[in-house]
């Protein structure tokens, strides 16, 4: 954020030299990111493609997909409804808390149950602080002929260690990711964050929800590592991260996997800013 604190000292200076008539300095928020493509670089094809749009408040109002896909999000109270706009199909329903999302339940069609709607997952999201430290999940399917459903509930699903503002790993089941930082700042308009999957090249790695987990990371990783608890000497796959930036805003970021395979591909995430907050 070198651009954003040099504004924040500059406005100090000018409060503590000027006189009450002088004006003050405002230093303005960083526009908000309205577009995501992720390219995968060997064949240069497009893996996908996210526009964002805004409510007035800055709230999310739509994100449309490649394949015009469009998701519609719906306010009420504390819960957000995430929607298929062109059937109005509920496909998620948060609950937030404090500004931050502390459960998700997806919901599908049951097809041997006259096709009723129902809850497959929720996830009932724990804080430390600020800090997202761990996950609870329920799974629940529907049961043969139709009749009920049934549920396993995990307790502690997930679990977030931090260290130094930072996520340095992450634990589900017998397989765990670490990251390591460098000096990089992360924007306060980015919306990378370590997330409950080791798939790091999935949308929800970059997604716009991520601002309303709680705490973002202090800085940038550079590196992800992911392997088996019982095996910590074999990886089962590796990113490498770098970044474009033109000021305080990320244009550009290269990834590159690694999988247990030794097969190494390379992708590049373009964003785009064209919200300005008010």
């Amino acid at each position: 954020m070198r651009k954003y604190t040099a504004l924040l000292l500059l406005a100090a200076l000018s409060l503590a030299s000027c006189g009450d008539d002088d004006p003050v300095v405002v230093v303005e928020p960083l526009n908000k990111l309205t577009k995501i493509s992720c390219y995968e670089e060997n064949n240069n094809s497009l893996l996908y493609s996210a526009s964002v749009s805004y409510n007035v408040d800055g709230s999310i109002a739509s994100i449309d997909f490649t394949g015009d896909t469009r998701r519609s999000f719906i306010y009420s109270d504390n819960k957000i409804l995430l929607t298929v706009a062109q059937t109005g199909f509920k496909e998620a329903e948060y609950t937030l808390s404090d500004g931050r999302i502390t459960r998700q339940e997806n919901y599908k069609e049951n097809s041997l149950a006259s096709n009723e709607i129902y809850m497959s997952d929720a996830y009932d999201y724990q804080y430390t602080g600020n800090d997202l430290s761990a996950i609870g999940w329920t799974t629940r399917w529907p049961q043969e002929g139709g009749q009920g459903y049934e549920e396993r509930v995990y307790p502690l699903s997930d679990i977030f260690t931090w260290e130094n503002g930072n996520v340095v790993r992450y634990t589900r089941d017998k397989e765990e990711m670490t990251y390591t930082y460098g000096s990089l700042v992360n924007p306060e308009n980015f919306t990378l964050r370590p997330i409950a999957s080791f798939d790091l090249l999935s949308f929800d790695f970059v997604s716009p929800l991520n601002l309303l987990f709680g705490t973002t990371n202090r800085n940038l990783p550079e590196r992800a590592y992911s392997y088996s608890v019982t095996e910590p000497s074999q990886y089962k796959s590796e990113y490498i991260f770098t970044y474009t930036f033109v000021s305080d805003y990320i244009l550009e970021m290269k990834v590159v996997k690694q999988d247990e395979a030794g097969t190494r591909n390379t992708y590049l995430y373009k964003f785009e800013y064209d919200y300005k907050v008010n």
